[in-house]
């Protein structure tokens, strides 16, 4: 599945994304210097890590045109921020990536991932679960760090 119907499968935000493709370049994509490879979590646990970034690839995978929430550190970057910034919805986040978790989202193939996440979409304009309210949060979040790279 590429960007274009993930990122439709997901719901509203495409058409802001599609502009931020059109007029990002990512640099650290290709500088070399990845902080990210090898990271040890400070502020989530392994586990929560490891569904943060299978969440965040899910939401914005790799396609021809740009680098995905993986290759630009998109996990590294919310780890690092919810470690160091109070005002971020970490217990939101923490809450949200646990649910996850114990639903094996991490080792969940690509389209088990896929189809749990667009559950949690269906709701995106009006979410009622906390789980619900995760996805919307974590999506916003994944573009905007993805913008940041």
């Amino acid at each position: 599945m590429d960007r274009r119907n993930v990122m439709g499968a997901l719901g509203a935000g495409f058409v802001t994304l599609e502009q931020l493709v059109a007029q990002h370049q990512h640099g650290g994509a290709s500088s070399g210097k990845k902080p990210w490879v090898g990271y040890e979590p400070r502020f989530f646990t392994r586990d929560q890590y490891a569904v943060l970034e299978a969440v965040c690839e899910r939401i914005l995978p790799r396609d021809a045109e740009s680098p995905g929430a993986a290759d630009v550190g998109v996990a590294y970057y919310l780890d690092t921020v919810c470690h160091y910034q109070p005002a971020m919805p970490r217990d939101l986040l923490r809450a949200g990536l646990e649910a996850l978790r114990t639903q094996s989202f991490a080792a969940a193939g690509e389209a088990a991932q896929i189809r749990m996440l667009e559950t949690l979409a269906a709701q995106e304009r009006n979410p009622k679960s906390e789980l619900e309210r995760f996805f919307v949060t974590i999506k916003r979040l994944t573009i905007e760090a993805w913008a940041l790279s």
